[in-house]
Order: structure tokens, then C-alpha cells, then sequence
């Protein structure tokens, strides 16, 4: 069983999925919690979450460096898909249930906010696989952001 929880930051996802964990674990079944965003191997997280400290500078989409980062993004995005995919596959192939704290989705929405062209964003969106047990927790975004912070109402 695959669970996928998505939703805005401040959403409750992470508080949900922890919920669930404890669930399973009470009635004795064998569980494995992924969390999409700290999955990152530290050399990716360095890239793509601290541009700033890189080589990598957000700008405008439309210019050079903003080209480059949106590219280097989306293929850190999808290294990182391609190693959580497998750590499903090997946890789900083992009898466990999985559950997701955000999902791809979650992924490729930053990646369309932060400037991805809606062509290449329609792809990806097309070829991710989608579970029955896939999760949307609904918020405003005002109360997103009084819960979790650290963006604006455009996030």
C-alpha cells in the first residue's frame, strides 16, 4: 500500500502522515515513512535548495542563469524522484506499507512556480504515477502561512 499525502506547507501533511505511521505501527504492521523534500541527498539539497551558496542563481526565467537554474532544478527534481522511486519499490516489494510526506506533484508545482515552461511542467505531471491512496489537505493560504511561515501569499 502506497499513501501520498500533498498539500501546501502548513497543510498538516507531515502531521497527518506521522499519525497514520503511529496507526500502522500499533497494529503491528511493518511501515516506512518517506518525506519527499528531506529525502535529498545532501549534494542535491546543497544545489537546490540553496541557490544562493551555489552556482545556481534564481533570477528571471528568461534570462541565461534563470534558464540554467530552472534546468539544473528539474533534473536534480527528477534524480531525486528516480531514488525515492526506488526506495518505494524496495520498501513495497518487501510487504511494507509506504507513506509519502508530499509527493512529485508537490515537487513539480515548485518547479512551475519557480518557472518551469507549462509544456514540460503538462509532461511530467502526465508520466508520474498516481496511487488510489493519493491525499490533497486543503488550506488557505493565509492560514498556511500563519501556521508554517517563511513565504508570502504567492507561494
Amino acid at each position: 500500500m502506497l499513501v501520498a499525502l500533498m498539500g501546501l506547507d502548513g497543510s498538516g501533511k507531515t502531521t497527518q502522515a506521522k499519525e497514520l505511521l503511529s496507526y500502522f505501527e500499533k497494529g503491528g504492521e511493518k511501515v516506512c515513512y518517506i518525506h519527499w523534500l528531506r529525502f535529498y541527498p545532501s549534494w542535491i539539497r546543497f544545489f537546490s535548495r540553496q541557490p544562493h551558496k551555489a552556482f545556481l542563481k534564481k533570477s528571471s526565467s528568461s534570462s541565461s542563469s534563470g534558464i540554467f537554474y530552472i534546468i539544473m532544478r528539474t533534473f536534480l527534481s527528477i534524480f531525486n524522484a528516480v531514488l525515492i522511486s526506488l526506495r518505494i519499490f524496495f520498501n513495497l516489494a518487501q510487504g511494507k506499507k509506504v507513506i509519502l510526506d508530499r509527493y512529485l506533484i508537490d515537487e513539480l508545482v515548485q518547479l512551475r512556480y519557480r518557472g518551469l515552461s507549462k509544456r514540460i511542467f503538462s509532461f511530467f505531471l502526465k508520466i508520474t504515477p498516481v496511487t488510489g491512496t493519493m491525499f490533497y489537505l486543503q488550506i488557505s493560504p493565509q492560514e498556511a502561512l500563519q501556521r508554517e511561515g517563511g513565504h508570502n501569499l504567492n507561494y
